[in-house]
C-alpha cells in the first residue's frame, strides 16, 4: 500500500477536502454545523459554537453526605429515622433544631475589651446631664399592649 502525504496533493487538496483559506496555515477541523474548515488556534465563529449547557442558579452543586439511619432514643416511643424527610418531620413535630458544629457563638470579650467598654460607659454616664436622660419607665406611659397590670402581691422576695 502506498502512502500519500497531504503536501503531495497540491491543488487536489482543495478539490478533495474543500477550500482551506479560512483555516490558515495551522491545524484545522471540519465544522459539523456549517461544513467549513476552522482553525483550531483561533476562536470559532459564534454560529458554529456548540450550545452552552444550562446554568444553575447555585454557585456550586449541593453535595450532601450519605444519610445514615438512626434511632431517636432508647425509650418505648423511639422511632427509626431512615431518610432525610423522616428526620425533618420528626424534628418539626418535636420543635427540635439540628446542631451544627460549624456555627459558634461570638467569643466573649477579653478583659482588656471589657475594661475599655466599662470605662467608656462610666465616662459617658458621668458627663451626661442627669436631667437630659430619658426615663426608663414612666408609669402610665408604658405600652404593654393591653396586658394589664402585674399582680406582685403573691411574689416571693429574696432578701
Amino acid at each position: 500500500m502506498t502512502r500519500l502525504a497531504m503536501s503531495d496533493l497540491g491543488n487536489e487538496y482543495a478539490r478533495i477536502f474543500g477550500a482551506s483559506a479560512e483555516a490558515g496555515t495551522g491545524r484545522s477541523r471540519l465544522c459539523n454545523t456549517c461544513g467549513a474548515w476552522h482553525a483550531l488556534d483561533k476562536p470559532w465563529p459564534h454560529n458554529c459554537r456548540p450550545e452552552a449547557p444550562p446554568r444553575s442558579h447555585l454557585a456550586s452543586p449541593q453535595i450532601a453526605p450519605k444519610f445514615e439511619e438512626f434511632v431517636t432514643g432508647k425509650t418505648d416511643t423511639a422511632e427509626i429515622i431512615g431518610d432525610r424527610r423522616a428526620k425533618r418531620t420528626f424534628m418539626d413535630r418535636h420543635d427540635l433544631a439540628e446542631y451544627d458544629e460549624g456555627v459558634a457563638p461570638p467569643p466573649p470579650p477579653s478583659e482588656r475589651q471589657w475594661e475599655r467598654e466599662f470605662v467608656q460607659d462610666f465616662k459617658r454616664a458621668q458627663e451626661e446631664d442627669p436631667l437630659n436622660r430619658p426615663p426608663v419607665e414612666v408609669i402610665g406611659q408604658t405600652d404593654t399592649n393591653d396586658a394589664g397590670d402585674i399582680d406582685v402581691a403573691g411574689m416571693e422576695i429574696a432578701k
